[in-house]
């Protein structure tokens, strides 16, 4: 059986929606910000600000993805400077998430 005869695929009803089953409201699309929110409970909001750093405490270095406020993925510069603390910066003021992994 090939991958898309494992999947009903189903056209999105915007651009910033998945396609992840919620059993708890049976619903087939759900917003990249709620399912992001559902793997990912390390997760810290930061207002305003062209530098962010976060002491995370994990003893590692985790996979860092970075967010704006209105959940879309942005790349900039993340710099995790040991296993416990990174900073991730921007060339303009930001209000966003980073999410741990």
């Amino acid at each position: 059986m090939t991958p898309a005869e494992l999947v009903d695929i189903k056209e999105s009803p915007g651009p910033n929606f998945v396609f992840a089953t919620d059993p708890a409201s049976n619903k087939d699309w759900q917003t990249a910000e709620s399912v992001v929110r559902a793997v990912s409970p390390l997760q810290k909001f930061f207002a305003a600000s062209s530098s962010w750093a976060w002491n995370h405490a994990l003893g590692y270095r985790p996979t860092v993805d970075v967010y704006n406020s209105a959940w879309e993925k942005v790349g900039t510069g993340v710099v995790q400077t040991d296993e416990n603390n990174l900073s991730v910066t921007f060339q303009y003021n930001a209000e966003g998430y980073v999410l741990l992994r």
